[in-house]
């Protein structure tokens, strides 16, 4: 694994263990239930319940999601350590004992891990390492191409970073960025994962497409499943065939609408035929991605870390007055993509997690002869 992302989930994770005190909820809870008080032991769980629902693991990008796992820190936090609490809970609801026992363990556990990416996270300080963050309105979106994509030959992998390069230039045109060469910004070792640098415009355009095809998926899925039950109850073809050529116009309509979505939000004065041509440009992009996630490969968008500017917890004065105001409208403006990225980013996340073929219900087979040329 990239070792400035991990001591960026390290780093994270001993932050969050210091300001939720995970822990000591759960001596609180174990405490309640050896004592056999009811509206404690309820009092107790809503408060751990909460804590878990803060974890900034809940949110994690795939990336993130997959080193957390690597270092066998997903069952201690967010909806991992909830899970886990909730199992013991109901694996022996009339034995408060062993309950207390296995919570006990449990808690045990956690304290060890702790205490060892505690350890880690000091090292990396004692070497000077820096943790990966971005800050200010630098977006992160990185891919991560599975084997089967690439096969580990060089040539699929240029291919394919060809084509997104291509993707985020088009963005970049729309939103009136300056078109140039797409910098890699990060390459995780030991996995195919890149992670490009990226304006808030672009990233919220991506996250467009990702929520809507992730929406999409889920339609279609519901369109097939109804055809596919006609026919095993002995419908006629015709009636077969009208649901598939409607699955197809499905597809087709919600494309133009991302486009469209995109072009109203985010686009910039563009001359009548440019625009035309950057709309077929976009379109053939959005097919791109579509295909390129029914082959397994993931998109994700990492908002950046926005602290709050100083100047406005001060108090107010008549000389810090319009500074404080300007301050706090960029900073609400910010915090505002923040949150619309990581909405619309968040049903394809879930999608992703499930580990299938998501997206093969998307793929059109058009422009493939153009895909293929790209290939040569």
């Amino acid at each position: 694994m990239e070792v400035t992302k991990l001591y960026n989930v390290v780093f994270e994770l001993v932050d969050e263990n210091e300001n939720l005190k995970i822990n000591a909820l759960i001596t609180n809870l174990i405490n309640s239930i050896s004592q056999n008080q009811a509206a404690q032991i309820e009092g107790h769980l809503n408060e751990l319940n909460k804590a878990f629902d803060l974890s900034k693991t809940n949110f994690y990008s795939i990336s993130s999601y997959t080193i957390l796992k690597e270092i066998s820190g997903e069952i201690y936090f967010g909806e991992g350590a909830k899970d886990a609490v909730e199992e013991i809970l109901n694996s022996t609801p009339f034995n408060n004992a062993l309950t207390v026992q296995k919570l006990q363990e449990f808690n045990k556990k956690r304290a060890d891990f702790i205490s060892k990416i505690t350890q880690l996270n000091t090292i990396f300080e004692s070497l000077d390492f820096s943790a990966h963050f971005y800050d200010d309105d630098i977006y992160e979106v990185g891919l991560i191409f599975p084997e089967n994509v690439t096969e580990n030959k060089i040539k699929n992998i240029t291919t394919n970073l060809h084509k997104w390069d291509q993707v985020f230039k088009t963005l970049k045109e729309i939103t009136g960025e300056e078109v140039e060469d797409t910098k890699i910004s990060l390459v995780n070792n030991g996995s195919l994962e890149f992670f490009f640098e990226n304006a808030p415009q672009i990233a919220l355009c991506l996250s467009i497409a990702l929520e809507r095809l992730a929406t999409l998926y889920k339609r279609i899925l519901e369109i097939r499943t109804a055809r596919l039950k006609l026919e095993e109850l002995g419908a006629p073809k015709s009636e077969s065939n009208a649901i598939q050529e409607h699955e197809k116009k499905v597809i087709e309509k919600e494309i133009k609408e991302i486009v469209e979505q995109i072009f109203k939000e985010h686009a910039t004065k563009l001359e009548a035929g440019r625009k035309n041509e950057l709309k077929n440009a976009l379109t053939s992009n959005v097919k791109f991605i579509a295909k390129s996630i029914d082959k397994g490969i993931v998109v994700e968008i990492t908002p950046p870390e926005v602290d709050e500017p100083e100047i406005i917890s001060e108090p107010e004065t008549d000389e810090n007055k319009k500074e404080k105001e300007t301050a706090e409208k960029a900073y609400k403006e910010k915090m505002a993509r923040v949150e619309l990225a990581k909405k619309r980013t968040e049903l394809a996340k879930e999608i992703f997690n499930t580990g299938k073929e998501v997206f093969k219900y998307l793929t059109t087979g058009e422009e493939k002869e153009e895909d293929d040329k790209n290939e040569e």
